[in-house]
C-alpha cells in the first residue's frame, strides 16, 4: 500500500473545507474571495505532486477510471435519485441524467470537478512521460521548458474562455462537454505540483519560516482585497484573478499545510475528499432545511449579518465534515467498490 503524505492530506482538507464553505447559503464574499481562488487549484496541485511517472498508459488510465469515473458515476447517480425522491422541487430524471453525462459546467452536472480532474490527467500523463524521456544536458533548462509549455497551454485555455462566442454552443456558454476547456488549466497546476516535488520542495521547506509565511499572507491579502479599494484595469484584473492570485494563494496554502499539526480529524477528512465532495451537497441541504424550520428566527438573523454569516459558514462546513467522517468510514470499510477499490482481506 502506498504511504500517504500527511501534508498533502492536510492540503486536501483545506480544499474541501473551502468548497463546503463556498456552497453553504451563509457564505459571504468577505470569506470566499479570500479562500476560493486557490481551492480547486490545490486539488490539481496535489494530484500532480503525488503522480509517479513511467506507468503504463493502459494500467494508469484504468486505475483512474476506477478511482475517479466510478465514484463520479455512483455519487452522481445517488445525488440525482435522492433529488427525485426527496426534493420538493420537480425533477425530470432523464433530463438530469442527460446533463450529468454531458458534463457541461453549470448545467446540472454532478461532481463536475471529479470529471474535470480525470480529463486533465489525459494530457498531463502524456506530457510527463514525454518530459521524463526527453534527453537534456541541462536539468534546469528542461524543467523551465516543461513549465513554460504548460503555462502557454494554460494561457490558451484562458484565451478561449474570453474569445469564444458563447452563442455558438447550444447551451450559450463557453464551457465544453466534459470540461475540455478546463483540461489545460487543471494540467498547469498539476505540473506545478509535479515539479514542486521533483525540483523545488527542498528549497521551499528551507524558506518556509514564520516570517515568510506572514509576508506571503500579507501579499496575498493585498492582492485579494485590492479591487475593493482601487480601480484595476480589466486586463490586469483578469491576469490577477486567473493567474497571480490563485498561484500566490496556492503556495500560501502549501506553506501552512506543511506546519499544521497532523491531527487525525484533518487527515481523515483529507484522505476522503472524494466522499465528502460527493455527499456534502445533500447533507448541506438537509441541515439548512432544519435550520430554517427549527431555528428560523436565529438563522434569519445570521443570514442578514455579514459577520455572523461569515463565522457560521465556517462552523457549518466544520460540522458537515465531522458528520461525514461516519459515511467515510462505512464506505471505506464495507463498500470500497464505490471508490474503485477492492475489499480489504481480513485474517
Amino acid at each position: 500500500m502506498k504511504k500517504r503524505i500527511v501534508w498533502v492530506d492536510i492540503a486536501k482538507y483545506i480544499s474541501i473545507m473551502i468548497v463546503m464553505i463556498e456552497h453553504v447559503e451563509t457564505h459571504t464574499d468577505v470569506v470566499t474571495c479570500f479562500l476560493v481562488p486557490f481551492a480547486l487549484q490545490l486539488f490539481f496541485f496535489s494530484a500532480g505532486y503525488t503522480h509517479r511517472a513511467h506507468q503504463g498508459a493502459k494500467s494508469f488510465f484504468w486505475k483512474k477510471v476506477k478511482t475517479l469515473i466510478v465514484p463520479w458515476f455512483i455519487f452522481g447517480l445517488f445525488d440525482i435519485l435522492v433529488s427525485q425522491l426527496f426534493s420538493f422541487q420537480e425533477h425530470d430524471l432523464l433530463f438530469d441524467l442527460k446533463w450529468n453525462l454531458l458534463q457541461v459546467r453549470g448545467f446540472h452536472g454532478k461532481l463536475w470537478f471529479v470529471a474535470a480532474i480525470f480529463i486533465a490527467y489525459i494530457p498531463f500523463y502524456y506530457f510527463v512521460e514525454w518530459y521524463e524521456k526527453k534527453e537534456s544536458s541541462s536539468k534546469n533548462r528542461r524543467s523551465l521548458g516543461f513549465l513554460l509549455i504548460s503555462y502557454v497551454l494554460f494561457s490558451l485555455a484562458l484565451v478561449y474562455t474570453q474569445a469564444m462566442d458563447p452563442m455558438l454552443l447550444p447551451w450559450h456558454t463557453t464551457e465544453l462537454p466534459w470540461h475540455l476547456d478546463y483540461a489545460f488549466i487543471g494540467m498547469f497546476f498539476m505540473f506545478l505540483g509535479y515539479l514542486f516535488r521533483k525540483e523545488h520542495e527542498v528549497v521551499f521547506d528551507k524558506v518556509n519560516t514564520r516570517l515568510n509565511r506572514l509576508i506571503l499572507l500579507l501579499i496575498y491579502s493585498a492582492l485579494v482585497y485590492a479591487p475593493y479599494f482601487v480601480t484595476i484595469p480589466d486586463r490586469l484584473f483578469f491576469i490577477m484573478a486567473k493567474v497571480i492570485v490563485p498561484i500566490t494563494g496556492l503556495y500560501l496554502a502549501i506553506a501552512y499545510s506543511k506546519i499544521i499539526p497532523p491531527l487525525r480529524y484533518f487527515t481523515s477528512v483529507g484522505e476522503n475528499t472524494l466522499i465528502v465532495f460527493g455527499l456534502h451537497g445533500k447533507l448541506m441541504g438537509f441541515m439548512q432545511g432544519l435550520f430554517h424550520r427549527f431555528v428560523g428566527g436565529i438563522y434569519s438573523t445570521i443570514l442578514s449579518s455579514t459577520v455572523y454569516s461569515s463565522f457560521f459558514s465556517i462552523f457549518h462546513a466544520f460540522l458537515m465534515s465531522v458528520i461525514l467522517i461516519v459515511p467515510c468510514y462505512i464506505i471505506n470499510r464495507w463498500f470500497p467498490f464505490v471508490l474503485g477499490k477492492s475489499m480489504k482481506k481480513t485474517k
